[in-house]
């Protein structure tokens, strides 16, 4: 892996120069032939050489930071095309670079006539399966003006749709709330009718849209089936809200009750409901669901703080609900199994040569539903269902690393090591001087794995050259090489029309609540090495690395934001990443020993 950083597009495409004695000018935004920006305002960042050169934007002086870089917002007029020219001015040579931008247009609204929908025509979209008799709101944007219907299905009757407010530079607004019908093998898709006359003329169009609905008798179960290697449950349908109840593997069953949008909804009617995202759902609208009778899963301890209940003659995953509760003196566990149809009896299970494990029963519960409960001793380190066609749970405790020295106090620990983002079509946020986050992050990785190695780890890397790597694949290869930490590296950045020098400095991430831990360590060491005297960040977050990875605390690393001139000048030294790596190292060694 390499060790040094590689700035990689100074020399590929490499700066402007007008001239042999001019200056070297490297601009990265705007790029060139870029689509037109929606916002007033867009970031510009640049790099000039020899660093000590005067910079101007359309004549205006820019402030060039150390390492000869540039970066800052500025306006976009509308209407027109704007051009910025930055100039690189010493002893009397230029160098000069171009760039035509250009503010987006706001959308035009159908004209009055002729007939016209809208080119984004109805609200809402997607998929609406509900409770038999409840109601949709929908709306038609289309010419204002006219007369609009709709209707449901192929041979449904037409609805009259009631005009809205509105102004004619907008378009015009039609309403209606549909009840929609049973499903007859799917949903039924929504058309609408646009009729009116102008000038003695007549004219009538027609659009079937891409919003479907239908109704669930009341009682009747769909039975859904995940279709991807894991799907994530929520808790609620709002994609503001990412708290979870953890992953289904593929070919878990569940009964849909619900759809609306982008979401399935779970309910098991038996106290767990949930969402599910359509996209990693089959649905069977012939076949009803209902419960699964499974034999009772057998205690498989697998040592160092690890236990399996398993099903071995179980044909699919079942759903399991997770529910975690930090305590002071040993966390709590308790999994629930709503798809389970029952148990014939209360089971306590022999956990006295699991370390780490008080107690562990199987109960019955309330409303029928199975519920597996765990008390710890120690604190949870990860908890997953197995991937596979049969029924299987595993909890972990923190691993007892027996040949840890003092000169090696990792020694048995595995980590896996994940740089972000690659090198081909995947480069992530771009520094002023032209770093790429894909680079910094695979330089940190080399050398935090270095530090790791020291302290006695065995470290895997999710990737070691200029490769892209899909981040499920990276989620699979955790899965398949069972680390006990996982640490993916990134560099951080702000949007197009933030300041870039909003902010700076460390973040950390995670998402199940055993992870925070490891990311408060890693926070604090990193803080205190990067911009030492602020306040470690630690934010709750929605990273596929993190939410699909529950087996072993899973943290994302943001050190620094390449965006800032100040940050991206020390990621641009090979000892700013030693430095980085060996404090994310020296937080593990203090985690892992429980300090």
């Amino acid at each position: 892996m390499p060790t040094k950083i590689h700035e990689r597009l100074w020399e590929e495409p490499g700066p402007a120069q007008d001239g042999e004695s001019a200056p070297k000018l490297l601009i990265l935004y705007p790029e060139e032939e870029m689509e037109p920006h929606w916002a007033g305002v867009m970031r510009y960042a640049g790099r000039v050489e020899p660093e000590d050169v005067a910079v101007t934007l359309n004549g205006e002086k820019l402030k060039v930071w150390p390492g000869g870089v540039f970066t800052g917002l500025h306006s976009i007029p509308a209407g027109k095309v704007d051009k910025w020219r930055f100039r690189a001015t010493a002893k009397g040579e230029t160098t000069t670079v171009t760039r035509e931008v250009r503010r987006k247009d706001p959308p035009e609204p159908p004209p009055p006539w002729p007939l016209a929908f809208d080119a984004n025509p109805v609200q809402p979209t997607g998929d609406y399966l509900l409770p038999e008799g409840e109601k949709l709101k929908v709306t038609l944007f289309a010419s204002v003006g006219h007369r609009a219907y709709a209707r449901i299905g192929e041979d449904g009757d037409w609805q009259s749709m009631q005009a809205e407010d509105s102004d004619p530079s907008e378009g015009g607004r039609y309403m209606l709330e549909v009840t929609p019908p049973p499903i007859r093998d799917g949903l039924h898709p929504i058309h609408f009718r646009l009729k009116g006359e102008m000038d003695g003329l007549k004219q009538t169009k027609e659009m079937k849209s891409v919003l479907r609905v239908g109704a669930r008798p009341k009682g009747m179960l769909y039975g859904g089936r995940i279709n991807h290697y894991l799907a994530t449950f929520l808790k609620n349908a709002s994609s503001s809200d990412w708290e979870r109840w953890g992953n289904w593997p593929e070919g878990t069953l569940f009964p849909i009750v619900e759809m609306r949008g982008e979401r399935v909804r779970a309910d098991f009617g038996r106290g767990e409901t949930g969402w599910i995202g359509i996209e990693h759902a089959d649905i069977d609208w012939k076949v009803p669901y209902c419960p699964i009778p499974i034999p009772e899963p057998e205690l498989n301890a697998l040592g160092n703080g690890r236990i399996r209940l398993e099903s071995p003659t179980q044909a699919v995953p079942i759903a399991c609900v997770f529910h975690h509760v930090p305590e002071p003196d040993g966390d709590r566990l308790r999994i629930s199994l709503p798809g389970v149809a029952a148990v014939r009896a209360d089971k306590t299970y022999d956990v006295k040569t699991s370390r780490g494990f008080e107690a562990l029963r199987l109960l019955r519960g309330g409303g029928g539903v199975p519920v597996i409960e765990s008390q710890l001793s120690e604190p949870l380190w990860g908890f997953a269902m197995l991937s596979g066609p049969a029924m299987g749970i595993e909890l972990r405790v923190r691993p007892d690393l027996k040949e840890a020295t003092d000169e090696e106090p990792l020694k048995g620990l595995r980590v896996m090591v994940d740089a972000g983002h690659g090198g081909g079509e995947s480069l992530g946020a771009l520094g002023p001087s032209g770093l790429t986050e894909a680079d910094a992050n695979l330089v940190q990785a080399a050398w935090l794995e270095r530090h790791l190695l020291a302290h006695g780890a065995e470290v895997r890397q999710t990737r070691r050259d200029h490769s892209d790597v899909d981040l499920d694949e990276r989620c699979k290869l955790a899965d398949q090489w069972d680390p006990d930490l996982f640490i993916s590296l990134h560099h951080n950045s702000v949007g197009f029309i933030a300041s870039p020098l909003a902010d700076r400095g460390p973040k950390l991430f995670y998402h199940y609540e055993h992870s925070r831990p490891l990311a408060e360590a890693v926070a604090a060491a990193l803080t205190e090495e990067m911009t030492p005297g602020e306040k470690p960040r630690v934010i709750a977050k929605n990273f596929r690395v993190n939410r699909n990875i529950s087996l072993c605390p899973s943290i994302l690393v943001e050190t620094a934001f390449v965006c800032h001139p100040e940050d991206e000048y020390l990621l641009r030294q090979t000892s700013t990443h030693q430095r980085s790596a060996r404090a994310i190292a020296e937080a593990v060694v203090e985690y892992v020993r429980g300090k």
